[in-house]
């Protein structure tokens, strides 16, 4: 009996060693697994994150792009309509100084045809037409 006791006893003993050192290694085993899964977490986290940084700068950059484009555009209608204006002006100043010149020569006209009329036409003719004329204003008016 007692060496059957020692072997038991001897056996218990090994087993739990053997149990302590599964323990152990199932501990480091499980800290590993730990440290492993944090990582690939965090260089996950650090893949996702440099591509969503890559998809919101070509956004940034097309939007630049666009942005850039629109503001030339409008520069460019911007000049466009000061040089319709700037051609506009000096159309209508040559229009205002040819019809000023056409106006002149009309008042000359009417002032050469006045002055025949003066040389030619007797004072007293003169007199009974403009009467004439207010005579028939008057009755008009009338």
């Amino acid at each position: 009996i007692r060496g059957w006791l020692a072997r038991t006893r001897a056996h218990r003993i090994r087993k739990r060693n053997a149990r302590a050192d599964f323990e152990r290694a199932r501990r480091r085993f499980k800290a590993a697994q730990k440290l492993q899964a944090l990582t690939r977490g965090v260089q996950c986290r650090k893949r996702i994150s440099a591509f969503r940084q890559r998809k919101i700068d070509a956004a940034v950059k097309i939007q630049s792009i666009h942005r850039g484009h629109q503001l030339r555009r409008q520069l460019w209608d911007h000049v466009l309509r000061k040089r319709t204006v700037q051609i506009q002006a000096a159309m209508r100043g040559f229009l205002v100084r040819n019809r000023r010149f056409h106006v002149i020569a009309k008042v000359i006209c009417v002032q050469r045809a006045y002055r025949k009329w003066l040389r030619w036409v007797p004072e007293a003719e003169r007199t009974r037409r403009v009467e004439a004329w207010r005579v028939r204003r008057a009755e008009a008016r009338a």
